[in-house]
């Protein structure tokens, strides 16, 4: 059901292949192979996205949420994953999905139709890798049967199913094999507990499940084909007590079991005895028990059954509220909920609702186990109300983590104040306080999962090998975390130079030099290889050498002569370091140490420093003409400059850059200094100038390493004005000094101009255009440059006007325009739709209308006559129209007209000033029109062309064409359908083209039109339905065949049967109703059935049997029921009659009439008449066979 194991490093998943896993030995940390490091511990609860999840990659407990939008489950129960060997999440399976690690449903992953009414149809799940196959997983669940099945209800009885998970399938992200689905296991009513353990061989697992109300527990082989079907059974221990009827099938039923690490151990949480908390009663000590089996891996059978100490002390008071009892203290329930083992499998823990116990299982003695016990944490001493009874933990279940720890689940820590934990026991095989129980290590405000996920133990067997730092030459003890499971390794060691094998633990090795090795295991277990890789750091002895006393140069280091990783060092001055950096003269002692190889000291006395570096002057500057000292004096030693001198100081006389090297006994130091040049300033303001009022002034004196002395006073480079004045500067570095100085003006603002308004000018007028007199420049538009033009044709006139404040614009259009001159068109005709607008527009001129308007366009919307008077700034015109306006045509000749032959029709139409043409070639208004011709007319005038068409149609005396009929069967109706375009009329005054007749005869009718009338005669004809005849029920006895014949016999006709058959005659050889169709070639037909019952009386005859003695099928009996009449004669196969019986109870033994010689071995002969009741005799005949 869960994971147990210690220190866990490494998982090993049942696998073909090499795994290879490279650990980090000098800082490492328990850490298992990754397949149980992430914990789903909410998922549905809240109704959100983000759920809870425990992330142990990096071997402690790391909170994180997921987002999976694709649950719509409720259910708080348990949910497990699984990830692969680096921890990354493979699949987990929250009833009824199974996720994929991208929290989408797997493929085929939908287990069952979700139910949305809060039902939890899972009440426990485990997933077990499939034996021998790397990418296989089961997934095995505890469900109530009716959930699973239509119409998906909850029933209260548990079944055990499983199903197959490929993680190859869909590219790497799993799916559930199909057809693997939903298989059954066990379908007895399960306790809510599963869990699992390694099978002795190491490849299979053995699945533990146990019965409500019982004591039977069931271990189920695991294998890499499936489940075994035979379980192995244990009656053992107290009985479960079937709760379904409490809370139904839920996560409230108290049922948990655990195996050991080793798998050797079983453990049960219990609740034995019936209660009833709500109804008054509450458990008793004696209603819950914790128990302790052994268990034999190799055959699955439990045995040496214990039942542990439940004390008191585990469960806390409560002061009642009951009036009758108000006050008063009792003792309050504390049920057993789950069991878990320490990593190292010496320390048994038990949850119950309100406390967490411990039980030392180290004696290996029964009674010493049972009264072991140490409450490690309990919630409450005494409640303070009854009422609070839900702040105890409805689960309280208890896990082992990856990281060695043991989680403890406090659903409801205290449900009224939003507070739910997770426990942690964080030294777990320690028994008593020692264990460390932190009981809110993890906190939440908002509910989680009843129950933490379910494991198996080998997921958190650590494979990690355990080894030290140690010396050269030393011998080294090598094994590895966790040995269970382990048939055999193979060590490697010096990177495959040493190979040794081992099925114990642990190997021996020996390394003859300091270094870094490799050092890799091989393992196996059943079925599967797997390596672990780790680094073995091997130590030098500890060495302390200083050297001689000596003298040290400046900057020299007086260093340790062994360095290695791992030694410590003490000097004498209180550092720590392998070496000192330029030490003074003084007597230095070291204190060397290596880890389990010693500590070793030396002394060192330096008597003196020798000076060794050279230093320059720091960069400098130098005035034309000018000198600097460069001195580089240290002492005795070599100079070598860069100017090529070799004394031990220079002067520099020009900018350049200056380097000098000194050597001594100590080698060669040199030093660099650049002389930068300066020149004596100079500066330049510029020229005296002029800025318009409120424009700022800047200058600027900037030079190289100078200082500045302005008129006012101020020392910066810069200066800034918008004042009128005399500016200077001095400007002083320390080659000399400079200055200057300008004069600023300032200008006025000019006042705004303007050219005037656009105009209008008449031909050969002129104009002239001014600016302002007082500006500085003038920019005219047609390039002159003058104050003022005149103006003589039209134009767009601009001028740009400047002065020293800026630059001003002004614009002016000027338009020349002409007398105007009126043209309202020539008279006219249009269609009145066609109103026209007559306009006399002319440039910036007035109207005047005969209507007295005086717009520039004027609407001629009547017939008349039409005038405007136009006048401009140059002149004056008019002029005068007359319009006409035709009506829209609206010509209409008639409707298309049937004539009869020999009749004409007069055609006609007419309409004001319009023209019109026939197609006949006539210009008319009217033409004489006759039958079997089309006439069309077009007319015109202004407002366009009208057409229209007649078709004067030639209608004929009647026709009357009727169908062909065929022969009717009896009683068939025919639909009768006339071809005719006109009006028919029937014998019996009946209209209508289509008709149903009923009955051969005669039908008269009549074909009808303006132009005369038609008639005629339909005649009908009938043919008989055949009538076969099958005969009288019968019936059929054992062995027997009724034909069927058909009377009387049909020619050319078809047979149907109910039987497929489509012969006139059938042979049934079975009881049952025979039916059949015959059918006529025009189609009528006609049908029968007989029924033929069983044969009212039942018989059976042996065909063989062995009179030899054995008491085997000795004697030939005829069995019957209901016989009333029987006999029987038996003869050989020459015909004598070798027995005659007319009893049906009287058998023949093989002797001559049961009582003479033996007869021969061989066929025999019989006849057999036999009657039951009122039915007829019947007689058989058959053979049987005599066999010695």
């Amino acid at each position: 059901m869960k994971i147990n194991n210690c220190k866990i490093l490494l998982i090993i998943i049942f696998s073909a292949s090499l795994l290879l896993k490279v650990l980090e030995v000098k800082s490492q940390s328990a850490t298992n192979g990754g397949q149980a490091n992430h914990w789903p511990i909410e998922i549905a609860w809240t109704g959100a996205s983000n759920y809870k999840w425990l992330n142990f990659n990096n071997n402690t407990i790391s909170p994180y949420p997921i987002t999976n939008t694709n649950s719509s489950s409720h259910d708080p129960s348990r949910i497990n994953a699984i990830s692969d060997l680096s921890g990354d999440l493979m699949f987990y399976y929250h009833s009824p999905y199974l996720y994929d690690s991208t929290h989408q449903i797997m493929q085929n992953g939908t287990l069952r139709p979700f139910s949305n009414n809060g039902n939890i149809d899972v009440v426990e799940s485990i997933i077990i890798p499939k034996p021998c196959s790397p990418n296989s997983y089961y997934l095995f669940e505890v469900i109530d049967t009716g959930v699973v099945t239509p119409p998906f209800q909850l029933t209260d009885h548990t079944s055990l199913y499983y199903s197959e998970i490929d993680m190859s399938l869909n590219n790497g992200k799993g799916g559930v094999v199909p057809g693997q689905k939903n298989i059954l296991v066990d379908s007895s009513n399960l306790v809510n507990s599963l869990s699992a353990t390694k099978h002795a061989n190491n490849n299979d697992y053995w699945l533990m499940s146990s019965v409500k109300d019982t004591n039977i527990y069931r271990a189920w082989q695991v294998t890499s084909t499936g489940v075994n079907p035979s379980p192995t059974v244990t009656s053992i221990g107290l009985s479960w007590i079937d709760q379904s009827g409490f809370y139904t099938i839920s996560y409230y039923e108290n049922a948990d079991f655990e195996f050991s690490n080793s798998g050797e151990k079983f453990a049960v949480a219990k609740i034995f005895d019936d209660f009833n908390t709500f109804g008054g009663g509450h458990y008793t000590l004696n209603s819950s028990r914790f128990e302790l089996l052994d268990f034999d891996k190799a055959t699955g059978q439990l045995s040496n059954h214990v039942i542990l100490d439940y004390d008191s002390s585990f469960a806390p008071l409560y002061i009642s509220n009951d009036p009758n009892t108000f006050g008063d203290t009792f003792q309050y329930l504390s049920p057993a909920k789950s069991v878990e083992f320490s990593p190292n499998d010496q320390v048994l823990y038990g949850g119950t609702q309100y406390s967490l116990i411990q039980y030392d299982l180290s004696s290996q003695n029964n009674a010493t186990i049972a009264s072991s016990w140490n409450v490690l944490h309990k919630q409450y001493n005494v409640l303070q109300i009854f009422i609070n009874w839900w702040n105890g933990s409805p689960t309280s279940d208890l896990e082992l983590a990856p990281n060695g720890k043991i989680l403890h689940n406090n659903f409801a820590a205290n449900h009224n104040f939003n507070l739910y934990t997770i426990g942690v026991v964080n030294n777990p095989n320690v028994f008593g306080n020692g264990a460390n129980y932190n009981f809110s290590q993890l906190s939440y405000s908002s509910p989680i999962n009843l129950l933490l996920p379910n494991f198996i133990a080998d997921m958190l067997q650590s494979r990690a090998i355990t080894l030290s730092d140690t010396c050269s030459n030393m011998s080294i003890s090598f094994s590895l975390e966790d040995t269970l499971h382990i048939d055999s390794a193979h060590w490697y060691f010096d990177t495959n130079s040493t190979y040794v094998s081992s099925s114990t633990f642990p190997v021996q090795h020996t390394y003859s030099q300091p270094g870094d090795y490799p050092v890799k295991v091989r393992y196996y277990s059943g079925c599967t290889i797997d390596s672990t890789l780790d680094t073995m750091h091997i130590m030098p002895p500890a060495e302390a050498d200083l050297g001689p006393d000596r003298t040290l140069c400046e900057n020299d280091t007086l260093q340790n002569a062994l360095v290695y990783p791992g030694l410590s060092y003490q000097w004498n001055t209180g550092d720590t370091t392998s070496y000192l950096y330029n030490p003074p003269a003084d007597t230095y002692t070291i204190e060397v140490s290596s880890p389990n190889c010693g500590t070793d000291f030396d002394t060192v006395v330096i008597d003196s420093i020798t000076p060794f570096e050279v230093h320059l002057p720091a960069d400098t500057l130098l005035c034309q003409g000018d000198s600097f000292l460069l001195d580089a004096t240290v002492g005795p030693g070599s100079y070598q400059w860069s100017t090529g001198d070799t004394t031990a100081s220079i002067y520099a006389t020009q900018p350049d850059t200056y380097t000098v090297t000194f050597t001594n006994s100590c080698g060669s130091n040199n030093d660099t200094i650049f002389v930068d040049g300066v020149e004596e300033p100079q500066v330049d303001l510029g020229n005296d100038t002029s800025l318009c009022n409120g424009q700022v002034l800047y200058l600027d004196a900037t030079d190289t390493l100078s200082s500045y002395q302005w008129h006012d006073g101020h020392t910066s480079p810069f200066d800034t004005t918008t004042t009128e004045g005399l500016y200077a500067v001095t400007v002083t570095n320390i080659c000399g000094s400079d200055s200057d100085s300008l004069n600023f003006n300032i200008d006025t603002v000019l006042t705004t101009f303007s050219l005037g308004e656009d105009t209008i000018l008449c031909k050969d007028d002129t104009l002239e255009l001014n600016a302002p007199s007082d500006a500085q420049n003038y920019y005219w538009s047609n390039g002159q440059t003058t104050s003022s033009i005149t103006v003589t044709e039209q134009d767009t006139y601009s001028v740009e006007v400047q002065n020293t404040c800026g630059n001003y614009f002004d614009t002016i259009a000027v338009i020349y325009d002409e007398s105007p001159i009126t043209n309202l068109g020539p008279d006219s005709t249009y269609c009145y739709t066609n109103l026209q607008l007559l306009d006399a527009s002319w440039s910036r001129a007035s109207y005047h209308w005969q209507d007295g308007s005086n717009g520039p366009t004027h609407l001629a919307d009547t017939s008349g006559k039409y005038w405007v008077e136009v006048t401009n700034l140059c002149g004056y015109d008019d002029d005068t129209v007359k319009i006409f306006y035709d009506l829209p045509l609206d010509i209409s000749l008639r409707p298309d007209t049937t004539l009869c032959e020999g009749e004409s029709l007069q055609l006609s139409v007419s309409h004001h000033h319009a023209s019109f043409e026939w197609n006949t070639g006539s210009t008319d208004s009217s033409i004489t029109g006759y039958p079997g011709n089309t006439y069309f007319i077009t007319a015109t005038n202004a407002c366009g062309t009208k057409t229209d068409t007649v078709n004067l149609l030639e209608k004929q005396v009647p026709t009357l064409e009727l169908p062909q009929t065929d022969t009717l069967c009896k009683d068939e109706p025919i639909d009768i359908k006339i071809s005719s375009s006109d009006n028919i009329q029937w014998f019996d005054g009946k209209s209508g083209k289509e008709r149903t007749l009923f009955a051969p005869g005669k039908y008269p009718l009549t074909a009808t039109n303006e132009c005369g009338q038609r008639t005629d005669t339909i005649i009908l004809y009938a043919e008989e339905d055949p009538s076969p005849q099958l005969g009288a029920d019968t019936v059929i006895c054992e062995g027997e065949e009724v034909q069927i014949n058909i009377k009387p016999t049909f020619t050319n006709h078809t047979f149907d049967w109910n039987t497929g058959q489509e012969s006139p005659t059938i042979t049934a050889k079975e009881s049952g109703l025979y039916r059949v169709t015959v059918t006529s070639p025009r189609g009528c037909e006609g049908s029968d059935e007989i029924e033929i019952a069983d044969c009212p009386i039942n018989i059976f005859i042996p065909n063989a049997f062995t009179p030899n003695g054995d008491g085997l099928n000795d004697k030939f009996e005829v069995q019957g029921i209901g016989i009333t009449d029987y006999h029987i004669l038996i003869f050989d196969r020459w015909g004598n009659l070798v027995f005659e019986s007319n009893d049906i109870n009287r058998s023949w033994n093989g002797l001559q009439n049961n009582s003479g010689e033996k007869v021969n071995q061989g066929t025999y002969n019989y006849k057999l008449q036999y009657r039951s009741g009122d039915y007829d005799l019947e007689e058989r005949f058959g053979t049987i066979e005599v066999i010695y």
